[in-house]
């Protein structure tokens, strides 16, 4: 396995809050792959419950309680800069997520006008937050969701090797599909 799937292998390490060891990363082929490695070794034991609900609601309580907008304005689909032009400024970004005490914030969130160049929606600040922590947030909340697991593993794929998300399938090779090194 090369640099990138080293990377990857790291990443998903973080994200899912999982070891896995030199020879299981040489078995891992496809996507597919991996999500069963993880649903094996790390979830099987919680019960499901979709984790995306309990963080959206506490990054709201976070953007209210940093910004003093209305809770209502705060919706999956706003746009954030166009609800808070003062979200571009880094201190504050960073009051928020230590409001959420997650300890991986999204890529490039805290060092310049990440994610996007004007930060996306509060949806897409929520999945990647979901994407980066996931391991975390379940330890935290009791539980996982199989569905969740998998758009989370998608959303690392696509970042970590540059390709859409809508070309990760289940079966895509990582290596001879997707570029992986």
């Amino acid at each position: 396995m090369g640099l990138d799937g080293v990377e990857l292998v790291v990443e998903i390490e973080d994200s899912f809050d999982v070891v896995i060891s030199d020879q299981e990363a040489l078995g891992l082929i496809t996507p597919g792959d991996i999500l069963e490695l993880l649903l094996q070794n790390k979830f099987w034991k919680l019960p499901q419950r979709p984790l995306m609900q309990f963080l959206f609601h506490d990054l709201r309580k976070a953007v209210v309680a940093e910004f003093g907008v209305e809770s209502r304005k705060v919706r999956p689909k706003a746009a954030i800069v166009e609800t808070l032009p003062q979200f571009r400024t880094k201190a504050r970004r960073d009051r928020v997520l230590q409001g959420l005490a997650l300890p991986r914030p999204p890529e490039g969130y805290s060092a310049r006008l990440g994610l996007r160049r004007d930060f996306g929606n509060f949806g897409d600040l929520a999945r990647e937050l979901l994407a980066r922590n996931y391991g975390e947030l379940s330890r935290r909340l009791g539980c996982w969701h199989a569905r969740e697991v998998w758009t989370c593993l998608r959303h690392i794929i696509s970042t970590q090797l540059g390709v859409k998300v809508e070309k990760i399938t289940r079966d895509v090779q990582l290596v001879n599909d997707l570029g992986l090194d």
